[in-house]
């Protein structure tokens, strides 16, 4: 147990860095569960500096740990997995942590899912509480400092895996380079929960994917991904890209084997405005469900499709698709943005009970394909 414990000095170091802990796991005899490590009303507030991943202005990395009542307002630099609160977190509950500090990532944290739907990568880039979290619980964290990083950015975490979100918020900047930045989560991945999240800071991106709430969802058979009650007030600026959303950027469900992969958006509300070259949305910007090839007896070829729902969702701030030129797309609508890839017509999307009441324009009349729509582009 490390409790009622505070640091003012800086801390510099190659990889494993914390204001607090650098590594924190239990010795191979221990029974495994989220007790046997306790960090309560800790604080730090120097700055943490690594040269290279896994660094936390409270703790660089932890297996199997509760870490309650704990703040940084310390600036954290480094590579990949940089988080204000935990650097890389497993199998654990994080309770009521806040992070004040600017957080900076300046490494690659990878691909997501590969072509064939292997996981490639799930490290995180940076975030204000953990910049990965992996079958973690998180209840009532927040971020307020700014977040920056190239990819999986998010305002709480940067890559949750098998992780739920209750009650967390963000009022800081994220801003990533390259893809999947979010005002909670930069990237979703296998049955994660994001649930009466709010989010009030700016989210941009120079490429692909910024949203409100979650930059990238993914999924793969029944290990469904869903995003529900929660309000964003932020604006969603993608700069060179797609997928701009209030709430999420980029869905792909995976029907891995014919177990009807899904994804749920329900009962979210975007206040803010949003802005994207191609593929922006209230709700939703750019969707691409896919598909699984099942062979019967004699050969024949069918496909079942993995399913994205969107439920009693509201949009009511204007959505702006920016691309000019005779060349773009621009797909832009007031809930979902529009659906990518081959065989789009066949995709398994639901719209269901959704209100939108912001304006739907894009730049450029000549425009490739100008699709605009109240509902969907």
């Amino acid at each position: 147990r490390i409790v009622n414990c505070k640091n003012t000095a800086n801390v510099t170091g190659d990889n494993y860095n914390g204001g607090i802990a650098a590594w924190v796991d239990i010795y191979k005899d221990t029974p495994k569960n989220s007790n046997a490590i306790l960090f309560e009303n800790c604080s730090n507030e120097g700055n943490v500096t690594g040269k290279k991943d896994q660094n936390g202005g409270l703790i660089g990395h932890f297996d199997y740990a509760t870490v309650k009542n704990c703040s940084n307002k310390g600036d954290v630099t480094g590579t990949i997995n940089i988080g204000g609160v935990i650097g890389r977190a497993y199998q654990g509950i994080i309770l009521d942590c806040n992070n004040s500090g600017n957080i900076k990532a300046t490494g690659d944290a990878g691909k997501y899912v590969n072509k064939s739907g292997t996981v490639v990568s799930n490290n995180g880039g940076a975030a204000g509480v953990s910049a990965h979290a992996q079958n973690v619980t998180l209840k009532r964290c927040s971020n307020s400092g700014e977040i920056s990083g190239i990819n999986k950015v998010g305002g709480v975490v940067g890559a949750a895996y098998w992780t739920d979100l209750y009650s967390c918020s963000n009022s800081g900047n994220v801003k990533a380079t390259s893809e999947a930045a979010g005002g909670i989560v930069g990237w979703a991945y296998i049955k994660s929960l994001i649930y009466n999240c709010h989010n009030k800071g700016e989210v941009s991106n120079e490429m692909y994917q910024a949203a409100g709430i979650v930059g990238q969802a993914q999924n793969t058979g029944s290990y469904a991904v869903m995003i529900v009650n929660c309000v964003n007030e932020g604006k969603a600026i993608v700069k060179k890209g797609n997928g701009a959303a209030g709430i999420l950027g980029y869905a792909q469900p995976w029907d891995n084997g014919g177990n009807g992969g899904t994804l749920k958006i329900e009962g979210c509300i975007n206040k803010a405005e949003i802005s994207g070259p191609a593929y922006s949305g209230g709700i939703v910007g750019a969707a691409s469900p896919m598909y699984y090839e099942i062979k019967d007896k004699n050969g024949n070829i069918k496909y079942t499709w993995a399913r994205m729902y969107i439920n009693n969702c509201e949009n009511h701030a204007k959505v702006i698709g920016t691309a000019t030129g005779e060349k773009n797309n621009v797909f832009v609508g007031g809930i979902l943005g529009g659906s990518m890839g081959t065989y789009w017509y066949n995709q398994g999307i639901d719209i269901n009970n959704c209100l939108n009441t912001g304006d739907v324009e894009y730049a450029d009349p000549k425009a490739l394909w100008p699709n605009a729509g109240g509902i969907a582009g």
